[in-house]
């Protein structure tokens, strides 16, 4: 394949991905109308799981982690995935798709804030500025003050729920590298599920309604919303910088709000746009930490960057 092909095949496969995990946001809303947040969250993880082992088992993929590995993989899927999926969805029905985007895409400033402690990471003056801004710019999109606005318990589950995929992210980084990670990636979406299978368990959570609509929301959120997805992002990150590909991670709020209102008719008054703008702007500016931290022997850090999102 021609240079020039292949960047145009990059380019179809990260469009993609954006598509995938800005649909997510719309297909989780809908899927809570037939299904329990909780129990959406442990069908979305366990259909990821299964189809993420059946393409390393084709591949010839597993067999590469030790029980020290996996057991740890298992772990960190618990802030991951279990934590990040349970707030997320628990909070989904009472937040629009796209501004629940936006709330959840302060994932990169978290990254960027535990990347120092976690990896070692310098954080730069003008980073920290930028995650101020940041987070200015979540308020505004909330807007918690106003009686349409986010109301203040679903915003903090979001942007809890991004804190804890942060730090799945960060120890995951540190944890594995090289041909570990697509192995690793399956074992934390497993302990994901079994988190989250032990939460709804613990909360009852067992409303279901099985319609050929749930189906088709599952199939969507488990098969390309995060088997895809994750494996195009790992794919990407082979290829090509992870400061390239973190810079563009904004497309994926930027997507949801604009099919958010395309199909659903959400709507943001200028206040909230300037506030999406702040976020988005303190994405980009945050996008090069996540390429900076220092290498660590093999085994106990992945190249930055290699984080799995959506």
């Amino acid at each position: 394949m021609t240079p020039a092909r292949s960047t145009v095949v990059a380019a179809l496969l990260y469009a993609g991905m954006v598509f995938a995990w800005a649909f997510n946001y719309l297909a989780v809303r809908w899927g809570l109308e037939f299904a329990a947040p909780l129990l959406l969250a442990s069908l979305r993880a366990v259909v990821g799981a299964i189809v993420v082992y059946l393409g390393l088992t084709w591949r010839g993929g597993l067999g590469r982690l030790d029980a020290n590995d996996r057991r740890d993989a298992a772990l960190i899927g618990v802030p991951t995935t279990a934590v990040f999926y349970g707030l997320w969805f628990t909070a989904a029905g009472s937040v629009p798709p796209g501004v629940a985007s936006v709330l959840v895409y302060t994932f990169p400033l978290w990254v960027t804030l535990l990347s120092a402690p976690v990896l070692g990471t310098a954080t730069r003056p003008r980073e920290l500025v930028a995650i101020a801004a940041g987070f200015a710019g979540v308020a505004l999109a909330a807007e918690p003050w106003q009686a349409s606005g986010v109301p203040v318990i679903p915003a903090f589950e979001l942007v809890g729920g991004a804190a804890a995929w942060a730090l799945g992210t960060v120890l995951f980084k540190r944890r594995f590298s090289g041909g570990k990670v697509q192995e690793a990636n399956f074992y934390q979406l497993a302990g994901g599920s079994i988190g989250l299978a032990f939460a709804t368990g613990a909360t009852a959570s067992f409303r279901i309604e099985p319609t050929v609509s749930l189906l088709l929301v599952v199939l969507w959120v488990g098969i390309v919303g995060t088997a895809f997805g994750y494996a195009t992002w790992f794919f990407l990150l082979n290829k090509f910088a992870a400061s390239t590909v973190s810079s563009f991670l904004f497309l994926v709020p930027v997507t949801a709000l604009l099919l958010s209102a395309a199909l659903l008719g959400e709507r943001l008054n200028l206040l909230q746009v300037a506030g999406v703008g702040l976020v988005v702007a303190s994405i980009v500016a945050t996008a090069g930490a996540l390429s900076r931290s220092p290498e660590r022997p093999v085994g106990t850090g992945a190249r930055p960057g290699e984080e799995a999102a959506g």
